[in-house]
């Protein structure tokens, strides 16, 4: 009985938690506002990204939500494979295809190798400009799993936000140690808070524990 009114406790604390966050990462959106989902390969969205994808379609607007990826994840000869399970995940969350969208550039492929920042920040430009973003939610300086095709991607948007009015939002990378305490990591993340141009998307990063 104590062991379950104590199990009882923590949860109730990590969704209050969990609750702010999410209420402190919506202010960061207004309405009417197109936001990107800017990664380096296909189930990035899934794997890194899907709480909060799954808040913004429940928040807003489908048609003012759109993702980018800078390959179709081809490193292994499965790019056609890769690219309709990226639809097909878009579709399921409620996303416009037309809003969905494949990078397709020979100097941009899948692969242990670091792209060109100023090729990611032009290619984010034109994107944004198309489309009328105003802010991107992507990957931080170390990507997450320190992949350098992640970090690309963030070194490119971060250019573009220095040059054009876009707010750029990355996703906090945590230890990998955190991954494996489960809600023992809760006191350790606890005591992040969002940076001013920034922000790091907290709320997805313990979501995906």
């Amino acid at each position: 009985m104590y062991e379950y009114n104590l199990n009882g406790i923590i949860y109730n604390i990590i969704q209050y938690y969990l609750n702010i966050k999410e209420k402190i990462f919506l202010q960061l959106f207004k309405e009417n506002e197109n936001i990107a989902l800017v990664i380096a390969h296909p189930d990035d969205e899934v794997m890194f990204f899907f709480p909060v994808l799954k808040l913004l379609f429940k928040k807003k607007k489908k048609n003012e939500l759109f993702i980018l990826t800078f390959s179709n994840g081809n490193f292994y000869n499965q790019g056609k494979i890769r690219e309709k399970e990226f639809y097909n995940v878009w579709s399921y969350l409620g996303g416009e295809k037309k809003n969905c969208h494949i990078v397709e550039d020979l100097q941009i492929q899948d692969g242990w190798v670091f792209w060109k920042g100023d090729h990611i920040k032009d290619i984010l430009k034109s994107y944004c400009k198309k489309n009328k973003i105003k802010k991107i939610l992507t990957f931080d300086s170390f990507g997450v799993s320190g992949h350098p095709n992640h970090q690309s991607v963030y070194r490119g948007a971060r250019l573009l936000s220095k040059s054009k009015d876009i707010q750029i939002f990355t996703l906090n990378s945590s230890y990998i140690i955190f991954k494996y305490l489960g809600p023992l990591s809760f006191p350790f993340l606890a005591h992040n808070k969002y940076t001013h141009t920034y922000a790091c998307v907290y709320i997805c990063t313990y979501a995906c524990l």
